[in-house]
């Protein structure tokens, strides 16, 4: 099923108010990295080529996992990984261009987007996808290794994710049957991905096209948030939102930021929510082809949901597999982040906590004693295995409705 993007023109009003990516000058707390492109460039020198910006054939001096140094790519390079942009070697196609395996010389897989020439709109999100991935390093976002603009060309790449995008592996032909263990750790991961984008340092970053095409798997099956091409910087300490065209997908946008054009964070929280559903339904968020009260994948789950009954609609691999208290918590997570109001949906830090509450009701082993009950507050407990320098430890939760309290022994 195609995608539709949305993408409203924005008023003369706001067009006024669009702001930067991120301020001018930073230091260089954990997890940011120096800038590739610099930040503060001026309105002159928007829609330059990056050569344009201050930039150099050399290597550019960003650190990838601890060494080497990411730099731009001569087209030669990139088209003999690619083996001259060969179609039987396209993994992928976007609004952005086609995305290519390819092969470096020291045989390092990677994956390789290239943008159409001929896109305005594609060489302000290719600038805006090298600046927040120089920006920012989590092993839960994907990492770019260098660019190549030589000739016109927009071509970005990245390490390979071996085992492709979420949303294969829950609907469509040949899809890969998942535990409910790995979608809940799948999630956990794009939440943490999310989470450092939203609150991970000093700078912050709107993500803008949250969907389950957007988050990779690595062949560990970890999750990689990717696609940072209209991404938004901020908003800053004295604002809120931001007032922008209304950027993203049908099916994950929020509400809000539909009829106000004013975007937040709570706009990620939004589209992440319909994520959770779509691992836990393995249907697309919008489906024409079911009946009409259904079509719509986040109003019919919500509708269940509230009437106690969305066990009644999860993937049917998945059914007598999830406990009931991990399903009610992964079931009211996905409610709070749907919520119609940005601020009444809870934040990316609450989502991530709250699917790994999950996850540990799902492996709790439940220990009923009516000395340990107290009320309508039933406690149970379950085991972790954890190392510290080399010496083996147990530790012991003790789980109430949302909190957990570890106990040593």
């Amino acid at each position: 099923m195609l995608e539709e993007e949305v993408l409203i023109p924005e008023t003369p009003a706001q067009a006024g108010i669009l702001e930067d990516l991120a301020p001018t000058e930073i230091d260089n707390p954990q997890g940011v990295r120096p800038g590739i492109i610099k930040l503060g460039e001026s309105s002159e020198q928007k829609g330059k080529g990056l050569a344009d910006v201050g930039m150099t054939a050399k290597e550019i001096p960003v650190s990838r996992n601890g060494g080497g140094d990411q730099y731009r790519f001569p087209l030669v390079a990139v088209r003999k990984a690619t083996n001259d942009f060969d179609e039987s070697q396209v993994i992928g196609t976007g609004g952005f261009g086609k995305v290519y395996w390819g092969e470096l010389n020291d045989g390092t897989r990677v994956a390789v987007k290239r943008g159409s020439p001929q896109s305005q709109q594609g060489f302000a999100e290719f600038q805006t996808e090298i600046q927040i991935l120089s920006l920012f390093r989590h092993r839960h976002l994907v990492s770019l290794i260098g660019y190549c603009d030589e000739k016109g060309e927009m071509i970005l790449i990245y390490d390979y994710m071996a085992n492709g995008t979420l949303n294969s592996h829950l609907y469509g032909s040949g899809r890969r049957s998942l535990s409910w263990k790995q979608r809940l750790e799948i999630c956990i991961g794009a939440a943490r991905g999310l989470q450092c984008l939203h609150a991970g340092n000093e700078i912050t970053v709107i993500h803008r096209d949250v969907k389950s095409t957007n988050i990779l798997l690595d062949e560990n099956l970890m999750a990689k948030i990717a696609d940072f091409g209209i991404c938004k910087g901020g908003p800053g300490i004295d604002q809120t939102h931001f007032t922008t065209l209304v950027r993203g997908t049908f099916g994950y946008l929020d509400p809000n930021y539909f009829r106000t054009s004013q975007v937040t964070q709570k706009s990620d929280v939004y589209a992440f929510g319909v994520v959770l559903l779509e691992v836990l339904c393995a249907r697309p968020p919008v489906d024409r082809s079911l009946p009409e009260e259904e079509k719509n994948l986040a109003a019919w789950a919500m509708k269940m949901q509230k009437k106690g009954q969305l066990d009644k609609i999860i993937d049917p691999t998945l059914v007598g597999k999830i406990r009931p208290d991990s399903l009610r918590e992964f079931g009211a997570t996905a409610e709070k982040c749907l919520a119609d109001r940005g601020v009444d949906r809870i934040s990316m830090g609450d989502v991530l906590w709250r699917l790994e509450y999950a996850l540990r009701l799902q492996y709790a082993v439940v220990q009923w004693d009516p000395e340990k009950t107290m009320g309508t507050v039933k406690l149970c407990a379950f085991h972790e295995k954890y190392s510290i320098s080399g010496k083996h430890f147990l530790r012991n939760y003790f789980l109430e409705k949302y909190r957990y309290f570890p106990m040593f022994v």
